[in-house]
């Protein structure tokens, strides 16, 4: 049995192309040509449900994160805990909506919130995100990244000094996750492989970078 629930997502409605749900509704959700999860066991932010009662972001991260709380394990600190979280990383570095610096990485931020709309990175609108620190705790995390423009600074996320202000991805750095790269963006790594051998360290939110 698969429960699919979201990293991040943008605060659009799931019909929206900007959407990280609408995405996944044409792909592993598509009706024949997915993966067979019961419409009951995906758990989207509830963006839709907030538009229509005219709610706002904080609303939307709150309820998500109740939800989790009330719907999976955690661990001793009464956190969540994922089977396996997917991943992707932005060009600066980041995962999920976690922006280089940005309130999701401040000590003591909720287990779920709103994130300002990036002045760096498209689509600039507001979005929601889980805690990074879900990651760090999940049974196993992947890293999918297949973008040449992105080796220079995946090599820096794996191999260079842990900066995690500076670099989120780097909290996909640890023992529980696995980075799956093609030739082109491992090419600027030291201690890689074209084969894809070379594993970093965690596991099941989805995540659009």
């Amino acid at each position: 049995m698969v429960e699919a629930w979201w990293g991040d997502d943008r605060l659009v409605g799931r019909s929206d192309p900007h959407s990280n749900v609408a995405a996944a509704d044409h792909t592993i959700l598509a009706p024949g040509d997915g993966l067979g999860i019961e419409a009951k066991r995906v758990h989207p932010f509830p963006i839709d449900e907030a538009m229509a009662a005219g709610l706002d972001g904080p609303w939307v991260a709150a309820t998500y994160a109740g939800r989790m709380a009330e719907q999976l394990p955690a661990d001793e600190a009464g956190d969540p805990i994922f089977d396996l979280i997917l991943l992707g990383m932005g060009g600066d570095g980041h995962i999920l909506s976690v922006f280089p610096h940005g309130p999701a990485l401040e000590a003591g931020a909720p287990l779920a919130l709103e994130v300002p709309a990036p002045t760096h990175v498209e689509p600039r609108v507001p979005r929601v995100t889980i805690n990074p620190r879900l990651v760090t705790a999940a049974r196993a995390v992947l890293v999918m990244c297949a973008d040449a423009g992105k080796a220079e600074r995946v090599a820096e996320v794996l191999e260079g000094p842990a900066d995690r202000g500076r670099l989120p991805a780097q909290l996909a750095r640890g023992a529980n996750a696995t980075w799956i790269l093609d030739v082109a963006t491992a090419s600027e790594l030291r201690h890689g492989t074209a084969t894809g051998r070379e594993r970093h360290a965690g596991r099941a939110g989805l995540d659009r970078a």
